[in-house]
This record gives C-alpha cells, structure tokens and sequence, in this order.
C-alpha cells in the first residue's frame, strides 16, 4: 500500500499456508478490520511490547516472538482497496486468505 509491512505468510503449519491480513485502525486507533486476528492473539497469551512501523511486535506465553503488521489512519471505506491488494497477493503466492475454513 505505502511500502510498510502489510500481510504475514503463515507456511508448514498444519493447515498449509495462507496469508493472514493485517490489523486496520482508524483515525483515531480504533480497529475496523481485524478484531478475530486480536482475539486470537489475546487467546494465545500473546503479550504486546511494542507498535512501531507498522507492526505490532509480542511474545506468547512460552515466550515465542511474534509479529503483525497494522494499518493505521484508515475508514471503513478503504477496506475495499486493502481487499484487492490481499487478493493480488494471495493470487501471486498461490495461497488463500487466512486458515482454511475462516
């Protein structure tokens, strides 16, 4: 989109690859897009140590680091773009967006 990170491949799990998109905040850090990949983090004891360039970094709790990007200053209205820019990815990758079944 701006050149700053945008989407994670998630490889060799036991549910093949996929992309995972990113997290979307508004304006004012509010999330519009992203709330399950959220909850899956909170779920796993993922701990947030910080949010600079446009990745969110933590660890779990069995001290795994883990990263995923953000998107910030963003409407509801721009979700439609970030859609296509995900399609064309998973399109060049050759692999789904998010795990299968989601």
């Amino acid at each position: 989109m701006d050149g700053q990170p945008f989407a994670v491949l998630i490889e060799g799990g036991p549910e093949g690859s996929y992309l995972m998109p990113p997290i979307v905040l508004d304006h004012d850090g509010n999330v519009i897009d992203g709330h399950e990949i959220l909850a899956a983090m909170n779920q796993a004891g993922v701990t947030i140590e910080s949010a600079t360039g446009g990745v969110w970094t933590g660890r779990t709790a069995l001290g795994t680091r883990v990263q995923h990007p953000y998107l910030t200053g963003k409407t509801p209205a721009d979700l439609a773009e970030i859609d296509q820019v995900m399609a064309g990815i998973s399109s060049r990758l050759g692999v789904p967006i998010g795990p299968p079944g989601s």
